[in-house]
């Protein structure tokens, strides 16, 4: 089966790379932020989307509590209101980039499958909101099943969109090194 073109696809070609480079510079330095100062400390905040369990995440809670970092913890929830956009639109343009430069590259089945990782990039956006909506359960209210069961799943299904359509950038560079058959 083969999926329509992207809608970034319809971007003027002389606007994406702007675009791009709009998105993937706060993506790219919220995640940098998180590595070098581990503002929630040992229990960051992927071990919380990906708890499983009311008794896991009765754990993590208590430990930030205790730590007095339960406010960084909400504030960074609250930024991912918009960075589920951010990096999802960064991930799926740079496929889009890829797309178009395997088909210049004169390779139809590449630029097919970036295209398609596109989309799967796009879809990590929707799967973090359902993540997001069992840790807001557990987070502002009281953990209850299966909201960390639910984080658990979308937080998986959103972590291998993401690799996937990084893998699909990834092969940008490839792609624009090759030249189109004669």
């Amino acid at each position: 089966m083969q999926l329509p073109p992207h809608p970034f696809t319809t971007w003027p070609r002389r606007h994406r790379a702007a675009w791009l480079i709009a998105l993937s510079v706060p993506s790219a330095l919220f995640i940098l932020y998180a590595m070098l100062f581990q503002p929630l400390g040992d229990e960051d905040i992927v071990a919380f989307e990906l708890a499983g369990s009311v008794g896991r995440v009765n754990e993590i809670l208590a430990t930030w509590r205790a730590d007095d970092v339960i406010g960084v913890a909400k504030a960074i929830q609250l930024a991912d209101i918009v960075y589920p956009f951010v990096y999802g639109f960064a991930i799926a343009g740079g496929c889009v980039g890829a797309s178009a430069a395997w088909r210049r590259a004169g390779n139809a089945r590449m630029a097919q499958a970036t295209n398609t990782l596109a989309w799967i990039a796009t879809s990590a956006i929707v799967f973090d909101y359902v993540e997001n909506l069992g840790l807001a359960v557990s987070l502002w209210g009281d953990p209850a099943a299966p909201w960390p069961q639910v984080s658990l799943v979308a937080g998986s299904l959103k972590f291998v969109a993401i690799l996937a359509g990084l893998a699909g950038v990834l092969t940008w560079p490839v792609a624009r090194r090759i030249r189109a058959p004669a």
